[in-house]
């Protein structure tokens, strides 16, 4: 059963006889985060990234501004076609993705539960996508300050009826998971069960327990409710 960040830092603590340690928790519960990182690096290094370390949040979004184009194309009417490209921003900080080797910070970006998914791009590619036709601009996004923006066009005179963008999914491997899992929480999510498999946690804790500490761990130490 998936134990909180808290469960595990206090599990090592006593492992190492220092259960009362508060300081040390705090830095414990630090070197899981670490460690965390190094192993899901390491394993996407040898086998690709495994869906059972990533996680999901939902972002809520803003219009910030928008732009105007007149498409050289024409309608069957023969009048040119107009569109509306209004950029969206994620209205809270989004919490560290892993630094990995990838093309994009996160794996997926997409409108949710819907198949429309966005493209990580630079800021080059993002800015000059205003000035082309819809049908030559895809759904794309661009990640700064752990800010997401993307584009979406909409036809020049149907701002009204056109559901604009207020949510996006973002799936990704994160530097610290407990913020992904609480992210709309009022709590610090210490507290939180983290959703990855137990023989990832045990191996985790038993390598901070022989690297920080010097402690060869028992299995039934490390798994003990």
């Amino acid at each position: 059963m998936s134990k909180t960040l808290n469960q595990y830092a206090s599990r090592i603590a006593h492992i190492v006889g220092q259960s009362d340690n508060q300081s040390l928790k705090e830095r414990i519960k630090d070197m899981i985060k670490d460690y965390f990182a190094k192993y899901i690096i390491q394993s996407i290094d040898r086998n690709g990234i495994q869906g059972n370390y990533k996680l999901s949040l939902l972002i809520n979004l803003l219009g910030v501004e928008s732009s105007k184009l007149t498409n050289p194309l024409h309608d069957v009417e023969g009048d040119p076609l107009r569109y509306n490209y209004i950029d969206f921003k994620s209205v809270t900080k989004i919490p560290t993705p892993l630094n990995i080797k990838n093309d994009s910070p996160f794996t997926k970006v997409c409108i949710p539960n819907t198949a429309k998914t966005f493209s990580y791009t630079t800021q080059v590619n993002y800015r000059i996508s205003s000035t082309l036709a819809p049908t030559r601009c895809s759904r794309m996004y661009i990640f700064e300050n752990n800010t997401i923006t993307c584009k979406r066009h909409i036809p020049f005179n149907d701002l009204q009826s056109t559901e604009l963008l207020t949510q996006l999914e973002v799936e990704g491997l994160w530097e610290n998971p407990e913020e992904v899992i609480g992210f709309y929480g009022i709590t610090d999510n210490q507290d939180l069960e983290i959703p990855f498999p137990n023989e990832m946690m045990s191996f985790i804790i038993s390598e901070i327990l022989k690297t920080e500490f010097g402690i060869i761990p028992k299995d039934v130490e490390i798994t003990k409710e």
